[in-house]
């Protein structure tokens, strides 16, 4: 576990080297605003896609009465 804990730290020094941040500025990027504003998105997905899936089932029932 240690070792992919030190995999995941290298790949955010990688990242921030790219980005011209600092480690420290990488991680409240990725862990605070990207990574939480995935998840919202994700979430809305979702919520859109369960709708679209409940609507068609409603209108194939409907087709079937």
């Amino acid at each position: 576990m240690e070792q992919l804990f030190k995999i995941c730290v290298d790949i955010l020094i990688w990242m921030a080297q790219q980005a011209g941040v600092t480690y420290e500025e990488m991680n409240i990027i990725v862990f605070v605003i990207v990574q939480p504003l995935i998840t919202v998105l994700l979430f809305i997905r979702n919520s859109r896609l369960k709708k679209q899936i409940l609507e068609n089932e409603i209108l194939y029932l409907r087709r079937r009465v």
